[in-house]
């Protein structure tokens, strides 16, 4: 499907309203790769980490909360990925507070990177999950073309499978 936008002077004016409203009606017509990762999230230290850092790798983001029953659920597996695959970003995104979390989260492996969203049912909705569940796990190639998401506690099983994607992309 192609969109052909003409834009002439009378058409669009130069008003930020003007530019809002042409914004919300191309909404629809962008890849959810390119809208996914427009986000900037605090990590522990309360610094925030813009996500065009993680341009150049595949990347695996799980979105999470510590009083999720599927959550607890998924995280022994997450963390033996994060294990066998150091060189990936894995970015694990927790929905409430860091006193809340970082007690369940201490025994992830150096190589995730905690992040923390304080409006997680925008963030959700903004990485394709429209009913804002968690748990919420995304696969990004380098360039962030999504190659597959999962709402629900994700496996070591479908996470391998997940690598095998991003090694096939790599070749």
């Amino acid at each position: 499907m192609s969109l052909l936008v003409r834009n002439t002077a009378s058409d669009m004016a130069t008003t930020k309203t003007n530019r809002l409203t042409w914004a919300v009606l191309l909404l629809p017509f962008l890849s959810l790769s390119v809208l996914a990762l427009d986000f900037e999230l605090p990590d522990k230290q309360d610094q925030f980490q813009s996500s065009s850092q993680w341009l150049g790798k595949p990347t695996f983001i799980f979105v999470w909360k510590s009083d999720c029953p599927a959550c607890q659920q998924e995280l022994p597996d997450i963390t033996a990925f994060a294990q066998q695959k150091p060189n990936a970003n894995l970015l694990l995104i927790t929905t409430d507070s860091w006193q809340e979390s970082l007690p369940k989260l201490s025994n992830l492996p150096n190589n995730v990177t905690l992040l923390r969203s304080v409006n997680a049912e925008t963030l959700l909705r903004r990485l394709g999950n429209k009913a804002a569940a968690i748990p919420y796990s995304l696969l990004l190639s380098s360039d962030h073309e999504l190659l597959q998401k999962h709402l629900g506690a994700i496996t070591q099983e479908q996470l391998v499978g997940w690598r095998e994607k991003t090694e096939f992309k790599a070749r």
